[in-house]
């Protein structure tokens, strides 16, 4: 409704231009959003207040936020309060509980869920710096990527008690635990190669099926739905009520939903042809062209559940976290939400160009519209760098 408003600068009044208006409009897809990585760079409360904000600009509807990593273990936990302590970057580079439970419910109110990510068995060194004992022997030094130990009971009692803790700071009905890029030869050790003899397991595959069919009962358990990452499909054959995000190729989602599962898709497209934004070769015409249901039949549509931009934070942080962000997220909202058939990037971009004057306009700080959205404006010229003040309405 807000992009229907105009500023009239001759009357110093606001105006709705074209009245009556009559509006009919539905999104394509229900899960739309935006991936977020506090685990490799922290990002303060308020830029995550900020980028909620923003994204309701462009009708997003899920915040997907990945909060553990390798690298640092930013929030609170209650039952073991030691993991923060010992494995955020430091004392003040943390989530509070209140801080989480203010943030759901901020985006609550704004139309958003938040769904949290715990990676496992994986991507969870953190973790390692105060319980090695869960960790499997193979990779116990710091200059080693850990992984899960599934030979130890203690291993799921661990994570059961943390994630329960959690379940009552996160009220979605989804939790995403990981399953990508498993370090699976930190289970090449006599003690754990030994307790795959006495399971009958054969390869680390097996072991890694394991794991995520224990966790996936476990969020059951916790009254949560599972997402994971596609590794779980490709390695692993995880129940087929969870549901699987595809980041590798595009393809890959057909042989997903053919499988009967529920998927999120979004494909890195190696990183020039994907939707992961922190690729800086992906423009935003490629990210609006690129279609979830190419190739998917009729019949199994309905399997796809939407999709996301993903920021992973390798090589971001608060200072280019928005910029990075914007304006290219706008081209993948609008291809989830709108008609498959609204897919011309020669009639987006006076829509996208507009959009981004109106992020300026409300202190989002937006990237150009050009190349992959960073860097600086040509010259001196509109903010929508074409000259034009037509309004259009993106999304």
């Amino acid at each position: 409704m807000s992009q229907l408003i105009e500023f009239n600068f001759k009357t110093g009044q606001y105006s709705v231009s074209g009245i009556p208006v009559h509006i009919e409009d539905k999104p394509r897809f229900q899960h739309r959003g935006l991936l977020i990585d506090s685990g490799r760079h922290f990002e303060p409360m308020v830029h995550v207040k900020a980028m909620i904000d923003s994204m309701t600009y462009a009708k997003l509807n899920v915040l997907h936020w990945h909060l553990t990593e390798d690298e640092s273990f930013p929030i609170a936990s209650r039952v073991f309060p030691e993991l923060p302590e010992k494995g955020a970057f430091n004392d003040f580079e943390q989530y509070t509980w209140e801080d989480i439970v203010d943030v759901v419910e901020y985006a609550r109110r704004r139309g958003i869920r938040v769904i949290p990510e715990f990676d496992m068995p994986g991507h969870s060194s953190s973790w390692r710096k105060s319980h090695p004992e869960v960790f499997a022997e193979g990779c116990l030094s710091e200059s080693s990527r850990g992984a899960f130990d599934p030979a130890k009971n203690a291993t799921f009692e661990l994570l059961e008690a943390a994630l329960q803790d959690w379940s009552k700071m996160f009220v979605d009905g989804f939790l995403h635990l990981g399953s990508d890029e498993v370090p699976a030869n930190c289970w090449n050790n006599s003690k754990d190669i030994a307790w795959m003899k006495t399971m009958g397991f054969s390869n680390s595959s097996e072991v890694f099926n394991y794991f995520v069919n224990k966790m996936v009962n476990i969020s059951k358990k916790l009254g949560r739905e599972t997402i994971l990452w596609d590794e779980a499909f490709l390695s692993a054959k995880p129940p087929q009520e969870a549901v699987i995000q595809n980041w590798h190729d595009a393809s890959l989602l057909q042989k997903i939903v053919d499988a009967g599962y529920r998927a999120v898709f979004s494909s890195n497209g190696g990183y020039t042809n994907g939707w992961y934004l922190d690729g800086l070769k992906a423009t935003w015409q490629n990210m609006y062209v690129l279609e979830p249901l190419n190739n998917i039949s009729a019949e199994k549509a309905h399997l796809v559940l939407g999709g996301e931009g993903c920021m992973w934070g390798e090589h971001v942080d608060p200072s280019d976290f928005e910029f990075t962000v914007w304006p290219r997220l706008a081209a993948i909202a609008e291809r989830l939400w709108s008609d498959r058939e609204v897919n011309s990037t020669a009639e987006a971009q006076p829509r996208l160009e507009t959009f981004r004057c109106r992020l300026l306009s409300r202190g989002v700080h937006t990237g150009i519209v050009g190349g992959s959205g960073r860097g600086t404006p040509p010259g001196p010229g509109s903010c929508t760098q074409q000259g034009t003040s037509e309004e259009q309405i993106f999304v």
